[in-house]
């Protein structure tokens, strides 16, 4: 009998190549300042498919195995670009590192990244929740009659 499946990380290579998409983009939230992220990264020269110029990128190096990282659950592998963290590039390794270490907790960071074999026809999305408890997302509702819109936090609860 099949064990169930509790993280990415428990496929065999095979298996996790047949669910990899070209691009993954993950949201999640860091539970504290000093929470710890998972993976180190490195600087990596890519070259320009369009251009014959190269582009400085910022690589995973490697992901911890440690239990308990914020990227624990995150589809993410060795090799795979990161090519932003909330909208902005990600082109220096140092700069990169410096700004998620510094990132505040309690608001939502999305980091998307390129997969150098994933399938280009498919891209990934994965929310990260926070806590057991808690969905991770705020709804907001906007009334009509033009008043601007509240947000409750009350449905974050499962």
């Amino acid at each position: 009998k099949k064990q169930p499946l509790h993280s990415m990380h428990d496929l065999s290579p095979d298996e996790l190549a047949s669910f990899r998409a070209r691009r993954i983009s993950v949201t999640l939230q860091k539970t504290s300042r000093d929470s710890k992220w998972g993976f180190s990264l490195q600087q990596q020269q890519q070259q320009q498919q369009q251009h014959a110029s190269e582009t400085m990128a910022v690589q995973i190096k490697r992901m911890a195995k440690q239990r308990g990282t914020l990227l624990e659950y995150a589809p993410f592998q060795p090799g795979d670009i990161l090519v932003s963290i909330n909208g902005q590039p990600c082109t220096d390794a140092p700069t990169t590192i410096q700004q998620l270490v510094e990132m505040e907790s309690d608001y939502p960071i999305t980091l998307l990244v390129e997969t150098p074999q994933g399938d280009p026809n498919s891209v990934q999305v994965v929310v990260l929740k926070p806590t057991v408890s808690t969905l991770g997302l705020e709804f907001c509702s906007y009334l009509e009659q033009g008043k601007e819109g509240t947000s409750s936090s009350k449905a974050d609860k499962d």
